[in-house]
């Protein structure tokens, strides 16, 4: 395109759509407002339960200069955006948001309905099988959440025998017996049943230990076990011996196999044990190896109780984590700091970019944290951490650091930090329903095939020499061959169509496959997308920045840029000085995030990287 006169120092302002919403026309008459105001939830009658909250908001998407106070009757209770609500009683009650603009004053009110909660028991023990010793009793229980209105009632063998929350069943004689509650709150009735077993003194066996758990701690080669304790036996337990295996789970028949780890003496009244037992102080248990464990409990006969639980542990030893450090395009960093995020240990990359860090307890979960500040004018590097790494995890972690570009002050809503403008374009700064995870996708090779129509011209615009235009320049700023012409359009990876107008845009550009147009770019892998350029358009320059800025969704940019500064071309309604165009179309974070998503691995995980807004000073309004 021609050379325009310096001397014309006009901006042209140009409306425009991108990605699935298109570009919006600023002059149509028929396009709708949105409500200023956002009320959460949006119906004014609210039901609500006893035993639950609510949380309400006010949001003002113009504005931020205005105040919220939230009313209960009564008097305010709190001031701002949100307000989280917990009934106070049963029956109606009201909440009222108060809004404060310097100019103007609004209320909203809601009526919330607060009813009784459905009724929820509780029974203990929470069996249907109980067996008993004959001269034992044992307390059972149903447990509420409708103290004013619910009752109880208890019957063994049918017949009444108790209306209270409890009943104590004493097993006086042999056999098969049946307790059973009613919980009944208004038309409400929950019912539970126990079947209970009662044995002969001279036919008892001493049951099993229940609620086993084995488990690693914190601390070096060391293991806890849980259980709970015998109730009940008509005699007292002497001890309760921690047993364990190699060869696995520890059964009745060969439970006299197994190796004798620990013996602990039975305490009166004591509920539970939990048991601390270092590796180490028996040679039997070899480290890195499963094990399974079982506790056995002995009476003041000499009886010994049946093992009906083994779970199984790999017994614990040190480990060390290891991978490399290098950036987007492949280079390895040197003087990277690895470093576990409780700061225990670190580590500094040599000129490889590897690390090593450890030993640490094959117990611990441990997040890595990789960094490399800036130094001789360098801008430094976004801290990069692993998810949580466990001793079952693979041990070798490589991290992708990404560099700090600078964002321009102007750019509020970023705050000056590149990789929230970075994750904002890519949709990876919140889960969205096309997007449920994290993770960049972008096209899986380079360069893209790009198909231009021949006939290519609309309302005496020129669309095709404005394609290839913006093909061009996005080839030209980004110094490497991002598209490729092709002349058949079964071929192309992006192909361009001309349409004669569109009441609401300029150009829109569509997701092909996967998906046949159902999908987002930026939520799977692109594998062919179209760009439309619509006779709306009211000159070859605007064609021109249209084509360009429809080309920076392909590319990955989705989302449309906060950032209304001059020289962003992903802005909704793009700004471009005519003395600069088209040396400065593009803005420097708009090629620095096109080439990062170019080079990153397909499927990058983007949560990893550290956005730290409240280490940045405030540079008014945003995020």
């Amino acid at each position: 395109m021609g050379r325009r006169s310096p001397a014309i120092a006009l901006f042209l302002a140009l409306a425009l759509l991108g990605l699935a919403g298109g570009c919006s026309h600023g002059d149509d008459p028929t396009r709708q407002e949105l409500p200023p105001l956002q009320f959460d939830p949006e119906y004014q009658i609210v039901p609500l339960t006893m035993d639950r909250y609510l949380d309400f908001s006010v949001i003002d998407r113009t504005s931020t200069s205005y105040e919220v106070t939230w009313v209960r009757p009564g008097q305010p209770t709190e001031i701002g955006p949100r307000y989280r609500y917990f009934p106070h009683a049963y029956g109606a009650d009201t909440l009222t948001a108060l809004i404060d603009y310097p100019d103007q004053s609004l209320r909203h009110r809601w009526l919330i309905d607060v009813a009784l909660p459905p009724l929820e028991v509780g029974f203990s023990p929470d069996t249907e099988v109980l067996t008993l010793i004959e001269t034992m009793s044992v307390e059972l229980g149903a447990a509420h959440n409708r103290p004013m209105d619910a009752s109880c009632r208890w019957s063994l063998d049918g017949q009444l025998v108790g209306t209270d929350s409890t009943y104590v069943f004493e097993a006086a004689v042999t056999g098969p017996q049946t307790v059973r509650c009613w919980v009944t709150a208004g038309a409400e009735t929950i019912t539970h049943t126990w079947n209970v077993h009662v044995t002969g003194i001279a036919d008892a066996v001493l049951p099993a230990v229940r609620d086993l758990t084995v488990a690693r701690t914190l601390v070096f080669g060391e293991i806890s076990v849980f259980w709970r304790t015998i109730t009940g036996w008509y005699r007292p337990i002497d001890e309760y011996q921690v047993r364990f295996s190699h060869d696995g789970p520890i059964t009745p028949e060969n439970v006299e196999q197994s190796a004798l780890l620990a013996a602990f003496e039975s305490a009166p009244g004591q509920e539970y044990h939990t048991e601390k037992i270092v590796v180490g102080a028996n040679e039997a248990l070899i480290p890195g190896l499963d094990a399974w464990f079982t506790v056995v409990a002995v009476d003041a006969d000499g009886a010994t109780s049946v093992p009906d639980e083994s779970p199984s542990l790999g017994i614990p030893y040190y480990m060390y984590f290891e991978g490399s450090v290098h950036d987007a395009y492949g280079n390895a960093l040197t003087g990277v700091e690895v470093q576990d995020s409780a700061g225990g240990l670190r580590f500094t990359t040599g000129p490889d970019g590897a690390y090593r860090i450890g030993p640490y307890a094959s117990s611990v979960t441990v997040t890595l944290v990789a960094s490399l500040a800036g130094g001789d004018g360098q801008l430094g590097w976004h801290e990069a951490a692993s998810a949580p790494l466990t001793f079952f995890d693979d041990p070798h972690r490589d991290f992708l650091l990404i560099p700090r570009y600078e964002v321009p002050a102007g750019c509020s809503a970023h705050r000056g930090s590149f990789m929230h403008y970075l994750r904002y374009m890519t949709t990876t700064l919140q889960v969205r329903t096309d997007r449920p995870d994290f993770r960049l996708y972008r096209w899986q090779e380079y360069p893209l095939s790009v198909y231009v129509p021949p006939e290519g011209t609309v309302g005496g615009l020129d669309f095709r020499t404005a394609a290839l235009f913006a093909i061009g320049v996005w080839n030209d700023k980004l110094e490497e061959p991002v598209f490729s012409i092709v002349e058949d359009l079964q071929e192309a990876d992006l192909s361009f169509r001309f349409e004669p107008g569109s009441s609401t845009r300029f150009g829109l550009t569509i997701l092909q496959q996967p998906g046949d147009g159902s999908l987002a770019l930026g939520a799977v892998v692109p594998e062919k997308a179209e760009i439309v350029l619509y006779g709306t358009i009211n000159s070859q320059l605007g064609a021109e920045l249209t084509a360009l800025h429809e080309i920076g969704h392909v590319l990955g940019l989705l989302n449309h840029s906060p950032c209304n500064m001059v020289g962003y071309l992903m802005y909704s309604a793009p700004s471009v000085s005519i003395e600069n165009w088209p040396e400065h179309a593009i803005h420097a974070n708009e090629l620095q995030a096109v080439q990062l998503i170019r080079h990153l691995p397909q499927g990058h995980e983007m949560s990893q990287y550290v956005i730290d807004l409240e280490r940045l000073p405030s540079q008014g309004s945003g995020w």
